[in-house]
């Protein structure tokens, strides 16, 4: 394992530190957001480890799993190595002017990858680019997303209900079996609980006019758009 992960999860605490001890001043959701994302990291790095040593390649569960066929992860790993070779050897134009495949890799299944215009495979080729590798490389800078899941849950809650009350909850939360899965599985789900999470506190806060709420919720839906394009119209 590199020691981007190490990097990845430095900056996770110090974005802990940013939100919840700059913005919000409040020690106990940053120790809550902190030994989270620590939590889920060694989650990750256990599941890494232990899929390695059962002979999946790579680290990543794949085919039929008791009685599950799992293919997602795998194909978003495979298909950003297709499309990295592309940038390295020709460069972003075939992107950028949609000459390249739609999808390249199919499954054993017949089931084609997710294609080279995926805004999530772009994302995964983008970072390899820069020397992410490996499967905890991508899944510990996507721990990322988690306090800025917390951050917009904090503030949303607080509109509602009482501190030991939110507290509560967003341990809660962060325990569900459910949201572990997403935060510790090369998976884009985490990242779009993020954008949702942030979207709904923009339009229930009371602390913001209808003016300033269209405005930040233009990037928002945008995201939304690009990451699972159904949910901006839904908000709209």
């Amino acid at each position: 394992m590199s020691f981007i992960p190490i990097i990845n999860i430095i900056l996770v605490i110090l974005l802990c530190y940013l939100l919840f001890i700059k913005v919000l001043n409040n020690k106990r959701l940053f120790n809550l957001a902190v030994i989270m994302s620590l939590v889920y990291l060694i989650i990750t790095i256990l599941i890494y480890h232990q899929n390695l040593s059962i002979g999946f390649e790579n680290g990543i569960l794949y085919g039929d799993i008791y009685g599950n066929y799992l293919s997602d992860e795998f194909r978003y790993f495979e298909d950003s190595k297709i499309l990295y070779n592309h940038l390295l050897n020709e460069g972003f134009m075939p992107l950028l002017n949609r000459t390249l495949p739609a999808w390249e890799y199919i499954d054993p299944n017949g089931a084609p990858g997710f294609g080279n215009y995926n805004f999530f495979v772009i994302y995964l080729a983008l970072l390899r680019l820069i020397g992410f590798k490996t499967i905890v490389d991508f899944i510990s800078l996507k721990l990322l997303f988690y306090p800025i899941t917390i951050f917009f849950l904090y503030r949303l809650f607080r509109i509602y209900v009482s501190e030991k009350a939110t507290l509560l909850s967003l341990l809660i939360f962060s325990l569900l079996p459910g949201f572990i899965l997403i935060n510790t599985i090369l998976m884009r789900d985490n990242i779009i609980f993020a954008v949702i999470f942030a979207t709904l506190y923009y339009l229930l806060s009371k602390n913001h006019s209808l003016m300033i709420k269209s405005l930040l919720l233009i990037p928002l839906l945008f995201l939304l758009l690009l990451i699972r394009a159904y949910l901006a119209p839904i908000f709209i």
